[in-house]
């Protein structure tokens, strides 16, 4: 089925946690296929590092860490890492409080053989405001009071997860500036040549593919993609120039559901 060509639209949400930007970007009409890239901005801090400084009746202990992100969002070793010069392996995470839009970070590091454990939680607001910690190994043991220690951290600012969809499409019938008509099924199906999900959080598994289906339904577009864990859905009524939704995100340790979602008109309901 042909549908009148749609020229590029883009659509903005702006917000205390995140800032969308959707672009539609046509390839020439040799290609005759359509590129849709969607970019959303993390909530949570992408973290990478972590120095402090706590100071404590048995001294100053020194950490620092450096950070990855497994699978499950979870924060583990991601370089050397060490408290007061003895390496040690990581464990943490950094969770979203949807109520005040604020994250804590609260982490881990240990060193078995030597029987150091040095805890550190602390909100990410403003910069890191220090909550409290612990600290046992051969210094002694002793619990850090809030505010009694520093902490500075790494982290990627404004980092995205992106998600890139090739709908298959026909040459538009327009003025010749490279205008695309998506093809659509029968039952309202757009046909996916190629996708590619990636996360902010570099965690996804290199070898699971991007599966992305998409939808119309009268004037209700429906848009899903997986890779791994991760998951991306959207769904959204025409306005009459693009689709407005909701977008729901699980791109661990990131969850949460994005309400005022823009996706630019790049094919229009049927009927």
């Amino acid at each position: 089925m042909q549908l009148p060509s749609r020229r590029l639209l883009l659509g903005r949400l702006a917000g205390p946690l995140a800032t969308v930007a959707l672009a539609l970007a046509l390839t020439p009409p040799a290609a005759a296929d359509v590129e849709v890239h969607l970019a959303e901005t993390m909530a949570i801090p992408v973290a990478r590092t972590l120095d402090a400084d706590l100071f404590t009746a048995l001294g100053v202990i020194t950490g620092h860490l450096e950070f990855a992100h497994a699978e499950n969002g979870r924060l583990i070793t991601g370089g050397p890492s060490h408290v007061d010069g003895t390496p040690v392996e990581l464990k943490g995470r950094v969770k979203l409080n949807k109520k005040t839009g604020l994250s804590t970070l609260v982490v881990k590091a240990t060193n078995k053989d030597v029987g150091l454990k040095l805890s550190i939680k602390a909100d990410l607001a403003d910069g890191i405001v220090p909550i409290g910690g612990s600290y046992k190994g051969p210094l002694g043991k002793g619990k850090v009071p809030k505010g009694e220690f520093t902490v500075l951290m790494g982290a990627d600012e404004g980092a995205e997860s992106t998600l890139d969809v090739t709908f298959a499409s026909e040459p538009g019938t327009g003025d010749g500036d490279g205008d695309e008509t998506v093809t659509v099924g029968d039952k309202g199906e757009l046909t996916v040549l190629a996708a590619d999900l990636q996360s902010a959080f570099e965690n996804l598994d290199p070898a699971d593919p991007t599966e992305v289906t998409a939808k119309l339904k009268n004037d209700t577009l429906l848009l899903k993609a997986k890779r791994g864990k991760a998951r991306y859905t959207f769904k959204g009524k025409w306005d009459g120039a693009q689709y407005l939704g909701n977008l729901k995100l699980r791109l661990l340790p990131e969850k949460r559901t994005v309400k005022g979602k823009l996706i630019p008109g790049f094919v229009a309901p049927q009927g």
